[in-house]
């Protein structure tokens, strides 16, 4: 019977839930905050009931569908960001790691614009540089 049920909100009905994130897996999908309050009450029992769903799975042994692991641990340890170090984020995503990395190391001065496609790609957003005009990179 679990079987079913996690197949159904965890495979079935996962589009629903989630979007796709890195090296196929998926993240919780979200929706802008102002729309938030719009959110039906049924879709948030629906919400509720996915939520509900992973807890069962990950109590039973079995991974949560294709949700991002550092996902999961970020929620597992109450949203705390500075849970995902650096060498946990390179043991699952290496190429994020190194990003993030690069990212980090950037100065005042230093260019953007290689991050272009990383935003792009994984925040689904373009980057913009604000000084006086906007630029578009990419």
């Amino acid at each position: 019977m679990l079987n079913a049920l996690f197949k159904s909100y965890l495979e079935d009905r996962e589009d629903e839930f989630c979007v796709p994130s890195i090296d196929h897996h998926t993240t919780l999908s979200t929706v802008p905050q102002p729309a938030a309050s719009h959110i039906s009450s049924e879709k948030k029992v629906e919400l509720s009931m996915f939520g509900s769903i992973v807890a069962l799975a990950l109590i039973y042994g079995q991974y949560p569908g294709r949700l991002n692991p550092l996902f999961l641990i970020y929620l597992l340890n109450n949203c705390n960001l500075s849970c995902l170090h650096c060498e946990l984020v390179y043991d699952f995503f290496p190429d994020l790691g190194h990003d993030l990395d690069d990212w980090i190391s950037i100065g005042p001065n230093d260019s953007i614009q290689r991050f272009s496609y990383h935003f792009a790609s994984y925040h689904g957003i373009q980057v913009y540089l604000f000084l006086g005009t906007s630029y578009h990179l990419g």
